[in-house]
């Protein structure tokens, strides 16, 4: 792993918008090509490909696991990349085996921030691909989200990861550190309708019970 001196753009996932599928992808570094083979013309995506940055502003929410997140490069001496012809709009395959996933043709400006994670705590280095178990926590309702999966030096200090990463899969709610205001106000809505949903059940069991105990008394 080498330390690559370049500026990191950083770039938001936004919902479901994704660039159009070019028409050339041009080459990609010998490093990312030697394993990946081509779908439909499009190499596959390589985390090879995505640098490290450090987390600001809304990409760095509150309790947030992590303080870096990946994305791609541009503005520097193509020779100290390892995939010199990858830029924000470069579109790849993402791989088949994720079968919730809607779209599996995105640009590397959706991909690095979401399906990978840093390697070591030092920007502009080069990232890593996500496990299996953090894989889970990358798409949400079919989409393309961040899943704010901590480096693996970071990860190293967490006492259980594996039990870390289990509890985030078993949320049923997730924000997405980029929600917007509509966002957040939908899910403040949903939340509210869910605990009216849950009383009314109640309602509905204590009327049923009061209803079998009337009858059980009716008949003796």
């Amino acid at each position: 792993m080498r330390t690559l001196a370049v500026l990191v753009v950083c770039f938001t996932v936004v919902g479901s918008q994704q660039a159009p599928v070019a028409s050339g992808f041009g080459g990609v570094g010998q490093s990312a090509q030697k394993d990946n083979t081509l779908f439909e013309g499009l190499p596959a995506c390589s985390c090879d490909c995505c640098l490290t940055s450090r987390r600001t502003g809304a990409d760095l929410p509150p309790a947030s696991p992590t303080q870096w997140k990946c994305g791609t490069a541009s503005g520097q001496d193509p020779q100290m990349l390892t995939c010199p012809s990858v830029q924000a709009s470069t579109n790849c395959h993402v791989s088949d085996s994720l079968e919730d996933l809607r779209e599996h043709d995105v640009p590397y400006a959706v991909f690095c921030p979401t399906l990978c994670k840093g390697t070591v705590d030092v920007p502009n280095t080069q990232c890593s691909d996500l496990s299996d178990n953090e894989q889970v926590l990358s798409i949400r309702d079919g989409q393309l989200v961040d899943p704010l999966v901590p480096t693996i030096e970071e990860a190293k200090r967490v006492a259980d990861y594996q039990k870390w990463l289990k509890e985030q899969q078993e949320k049923d709610e997730y924000v997405p550190p980029i929600a917007s205001e509509e966002q957040v106000s939908a899910l403040a809505k949903l939340k509210g309708l869910k605990e009216e949903a849950k009383k009314a059940l109640r309602s509905v069991k204590v009327a049923q019970a009061n209803f079998r105990l009337s009858q059980a008394l009716h008949y003796r």
